[in-house]
């Protein structure tokens, strides 16, 4: 029975090191901040992970496609995707967590992709390049239901 307890203590104690670890480095992270930069009328690195989803969330749905005049899909694709990159990147900027954040941005899973990673990914299902395009535009207005799961409880 000792050994439970002592197991559940020592669990204990890494997970506080842990966190004061991980507080630690977000405070030092956060010394260097310009207080005069914002995003929106908001202070970079103070918003919590949940209100800088919510915030890209937001953003995303009011951009809406600023771009329908470009004739060109392409070009038209490209900009959007590039909208939705600088939202994202913004996103990130405004999260106190830099941890988290420098995870984002280094994730294979969540770092931000070039144009031509996802004309690759649409092309593999057999589209024609017009076709392609349009699904990249249509892309740039969803959001990932996972993340959003995770993060807006």
């Amino acid at each position: 029975m000792s050994g439970y307890i002592v197991g559940f203590f020592a669990g204990t104690k890494a997970k506080a090191a842990y966190q004061f670890g991980y507080s630690a480095i977000n405070a030092i992270a956060n010394l260097g901040r310009d207080n005069t930069k914002t995003i929106d009328n908001i202070p970079i690195q103070t918003l919590s992970n949940q209100a800088a989803r919510r915030w890209y969330n937001d953003k995303l749905n009011t951009i809406g496609n600023p771009y329908r005049t470009i004739q060109d899909l392409r070009q038209q694709a490209e900009k959007l995707h590039e909208l939705r990159n600088t939202t994202k990147q913004q996103a990130r900027e405004l999260m106190q967590d830099r941890i988290m954040a420098w995870r984002l941005n280094i994730d294979p899973r969540t770092k931000i992709k070039p144009f031509e990673y996802y004309v690759k990914k649409y092309s593999k299902k057999g589209e024609n390049l017009d076709e392609v395009y349009r699904k990249i535009i249509d892309s740039s207005k969803r959001t990932n239901d996972k993340v959003n799961k995770k993060y807006l409880k």
